[in-house]
């Protein structure tokens, strides 16, 4: 009997062609975000506020598959953010999703005033992969001169805290932000490269 080669995979969703693949399906290791949405959903987080991109789908694909965590999409960033503001007010804490670049800085006056009022939310940030970024690739969403830190730079001076996630610092950021949250208030930016794996701990 002669085997038949399958034809080669075409990406089944823009994630895949913007993204290297996210493996969720295998056994014993998980992604950055879905560690992050699990110990949001400890914190309470049951609802994030955000608008679809293209930086963010690794990120939204994992919150409308993360069980317990609700994906509420909105008219653009800056209603997400005071939408997220308004249901931390109420519920005592929220999320906020958004892709980088535009959608985070189109965000940025609600995630000044949560941090103004002293209100704890969760902001996370899809960015560019870490292949374009070490390349300093021209990339849509960046100013063109291949440095993908300088968004982070200007909300860090309207945050109690931050950190870029990547797979070695994932646990122990994410403890740390979540830290920050119990001990003062105020808002964190959580940002994450893409979807790498990582063991669970």
């Amino acid at each position: 009997m002669s085997s038949v080669s399958a034809p080669p995979k075409r990406a089944e969703s823009i994630k895949e062609t913007l993204h290297e693949p996210s493996r969720t399906k295998q056994t014993g290791s998980i992604t950055v975000i879905e560690h992050v949405l699990s110990r949001l959903k400890d914190l309470g987080i049951t609802k994030v506020f955000g608008v679809a991109g293209d930086f963010a789908f690794p990120i939204e694909d994992a919150i409308v598959g993360f069980s317990g965590i609700d994906w509420v999409g909105c008219c653009n960033e800056l209603n997400a953010s005071y939408a997220a503001d308004g249901y931390a007010r109420i519920h005592g804490i929220a999320a906020l999703n958004t892709t980088y670049g535009v959608g985070e800085l189109s965000a940025i006056s609600g995630i000044a005033g949560a941090y103004a009022e002293h209100v704890p939310v969760f902001h996370l940030v899809g960015m560019p992969n870490l292949s374009a970024q070490a390349a300093h690739g021209l990339v849509h969403h960046t100013l063109g001169n291949g440095e993908f830190d300088f968004f982070h730079k200007m909300a860090e001076k309207v945050v109690c805290a931050s950190a870029i996630m990547t797979p070695q610092n994932v646990a122990y950021e994410t403890e740390r932000l979540s830290g920050r949250r119990s001990t003062t208030t105020g808002l964190s930016i959580w940002r994450f490269r893409q979807m790498w794996r990582i063991s669970p701990s």
